[in-house]
């Protein structure tokens, strides 16, 4: 039996995006888990106001 491989998601706060975990997510890389920062919809650079209000919480919870 093989034990899986670690795998993190790394998701950031209010008003960030997946850079401000760039720099752990390659520190967990290097120690051999598989690390994965994301943008939470809405929040991607150059987004309007209104684009925002349209996010729900069901856009973050729900599967592809």
């Amino acid at each position: 039996m093989t034990t899986p491989a670690a795998k993190a998601i790394l998701v950031p706060g209010a008003w960030m995006g997946r850079w401000i975990w760039q720099q752990s997510a390659e520190r967990l890389r290097n120690r051999g888990i598989d690390a994965e920062a994301i943008t939470l919809k809405g929040l991607a650079s150059g987004q309007s106001d209104a684009d925002i209000a349209e996010v729900r919480l069901d856009d973050h919870s729900s599967a592809p």
